[in-house]
């Protein structure tokens, strides 16, 4: 028989195989699906499936709405040249097997109205051609992932669990997608500020999460789309008057979201609100009265803390509490009395310089700022002598002490935390260069300014305002001071130096390829520093030099000579038994492209997003 036989075969053993992980089937919908075996045998006869007649190959799959119970099985992508699987509208359990992107044919998959659980399906970034995937009204849970999938033309994930927040690579990288509905979940943070850009979107639901911020400004302009639901989330701001926004102003943002405003809506945005009132209503007339008997009281802001709460919860400064110290600030662990901790930091006078406004600009931006893998900001204290800012605290400490604790032993963190935490951090840099009017800059993202909560998830820490960073950089006497992370010349150099400080730096780092006295901080070099930061979690070896004199040194050195063929002599130990060669190489591949000498040829982070993603789906079976 010929080898196409064999394939006709393998192809209806796969669904056999699928046959017996279903236990119900009142309508005896696989009473036809049986083999013995016999080469030349097909399932072209087997109820529900579409063959190709001549070569006998299973082409579509269609047992939806037939009651089934069971588990969907990996041996399915064994049918590699099937191009669609609905098996929607059935009671299917437990989580979605890798196998479907093994089919390189695949345009459609339909598993939606199932029972199933997990998270996404491992490897779904393997999908590069499907076009119609839908996940809908099961019990899925996790985050979202990231999906470069360049043909998508439907995706409905809505009617699940999923948290965390919207990658910003569904608006950077689904380029053909016209249906995307993210409906019903438990999704927070803001919405991506590219999702609207996307050319071919003509529907969009994100009802009924948790989404808080603006309406993007790419929404607001979207004249491509035809349906937008956004209501029932926590969205705030003006809505803009324009086309869109008229088109949709009745039915999009309500019910829900009682925070939007414009008079697209009916609805004034001038501080009428509830706070205004209890400001006006109650403490206007003590305020006038505290000023005519010369006493002034000042109204706290919602975020404040009173300097007795936060000199209780540290046990009034207690050394013992010490966390971390800094050149300008010293954070203290905080216990309140209800057990929840937190993160104190407590700043030096010259931390603010007497600057009021810096301080209130500082402490609005980091309000503003809400991301999955950002270190969440509580609140802060502020009188003329003092000056905290309270943080979420993160149990289980920095990048750095994970790493390097035991200098002369192994790492505790396996490889596939290693992977989470790198995407992690991957994912918080996108939302800080993508999701602002303009792009903020970390300008120290190093192994210890990324601290991992009880799950050892990634979170951000040290993130500061532009203009903060100025009026701090110029106070602080080691910049740059991570070293091997920075790319030749790239620091935080936004204050206004003296003329003696210019000549100095000058001279100090001529010849820096990227360096310029008048330069800020670029997203380029924040990839360069996030480079350096993944080779540090390949290899357990800490940031060495930077580049000098053209030539690469340090970490950077050591895994460029070694890669590809001999890249595991060079990897920590800890990881070799958790990733497959495949992973390792792609990436080490993203370290090196992170850290190009020329800053032009580096990704962006919205693109590095997707090079996980492929990172991701080719992970061990």
């Amino acid at each position: 028989m010929s080898r196409i036989d064999g394939y006709s075969l393998k192809d209806a053993q796969a669904l056999v195989a699928f046959r017996a992980t279903v236990w119900y089937d009142p309508l005896n919908i696989f009473a036809s699906w049986h083999v013995t075996g016999v080469v030349g045998e097909h399932a072209c006869n087997f109820k529900g499936v579409e063959c190709d007649r001549n070569l006998y190959r299973i082409k579509y799959v269609d047992i939806s709405g037939c009651q089934l119970r069971g588990i969907v099985p990996a041996v399915l992508g064994n049918i590699t040249l099937a191009w669609g699987f609905n098996l929607s509208n059935n009671e299917f359990m437990g989580p979605i097997p890798r196998g479907f992107g093994r089919m390189p044919n695949l345009k459609y998959l339909d598993l939606s109205n199932n029972l199933l659980t997990g998270g996404m399906p491992p490897d779904v970034g393997r999908l590069r051609y499907v076009r119609y995937y839908s996940l809908a009204n099961n019990l899925l849970s996790g985050s979202l992932g990231w999906l470069n999938i360049t043909w998508l033309n439907h995706l409905d994930l809505s009617g699940n669990s999923f948290r965390g927040s919207i990658p910003v690579t569904y608006g950077a990288l689904l380029n053909n997608i016209s249906y995307l509905n993210l409906a019903e979940n438990k999704l927070v943070s803001r919405i991506p500020e590219n999702i609207g850009y996307l050319p071919n979107l003509r529907w969009l639901d994100l009802s009924d999460n948790k989404l808080t911020g603006n309406i993007p400004y790419s929404l607001t302009i979207a004249t491509q789309i035809k349906k937008l639901r956004l209501m029932n989330n926590s969205l705030s701001g003006k809505v803009p008057d324009t086309q869109t926004m008229r088109l949709f102003a009745m039915t999009a943002f309500f019910p829900g979201n009682d925070g939007l405003c414009g008079s697209v809506l009916g609805k004034e945005c001038s501080p009428s609100g509830l706070w205004k009132k209890i400001v006006m209503g109650i403490f206007l007339p003590a305020l006038i009265l505290s000023v005519l008997t010369g006493i002034l009281h000042v109204v706290k802001p919602p975020d404040e803390y009173s300097l007795r709460t936060i000199r209780r919860i540290t046990d009034n400064f207690n050394n013992n509490k010490i966390l971390s110290v800094g050149g300008l600030w010293t954070i203290y662990k905080g216990v309140f009395f209800n057990g929840k901790t937190v993160a104190v930091k407590r700043v030096r006078p010259e931390y603010y310089n007497g600057e009021g406004k810096l301080f209130e600009e500082e402490r609005k931006f980091l309000k503003a700022m809400s991301h999955p893998n950002v270190v969440k900001y509580l609140g802060a204290c502020s009188t003329p002598k003092l000056k905290v800012l309270v943080y979420e605290h993160m149990s289980n400490g920095s990048l750095e002490m994970h790493l390097h604790k035991e200098r002369a032993g192994i790492s505790s963190l396996s490889w596939s935390s290693r992977m989470d935490i790198a995407a992690g951090v991957a994912q918080g840099l996108a939302y800080l260069h993508g999701e602002w009017k303009e792009p903020q800059m970390h300008c120290d993202l190093n192994g210890s300014s990324v601290l991992l909560d009880d799950k050892f998830n990634a979170r951000i820490a040290d993130i500061r305002s532009k203009n903060a960073s100025k009026h701090f950089t110029s106070l602080e006497t080691n910049i740059g001071r991570s070293t091997g992370y920075h790319p030749p010349g790239e620091k935080c150099d936004f204050f206004f130096m003296t003329c003696f400080s210019l000549i100095i730096l000058a001279l100090h780092f001529k010849g820096g390829a990227e360096y310029s006295i008048t330069n800020e901080p670029t997203p380029e070099g924040e990839v360069f520093s996030f480079g350096t930061l993944l080779m540090e979690l390949l290899t357990g070896t800490e940031a060495a030099g930077p580049v000098k004199n053209g030539v690469k040194g340090g970490l950077q050195g050591i895994m460029d000579r070694a890669f590809p063929d001999n890249i595991q002599s060079v990897l920590d130990p800890a990881i070799l038994n958790g990733a497959s060669h495949d992973q390792i190489v792609l990436c080490t591949k993203i370290a090196l492209d992170c850290t190009r000498t020329n800053p032009q040829e580096r990704p962006k982070m919205e693109h590095i997003l997707g090079m996980f993603e492929r990172a991701y789906s080719t992970g061990p079976a």
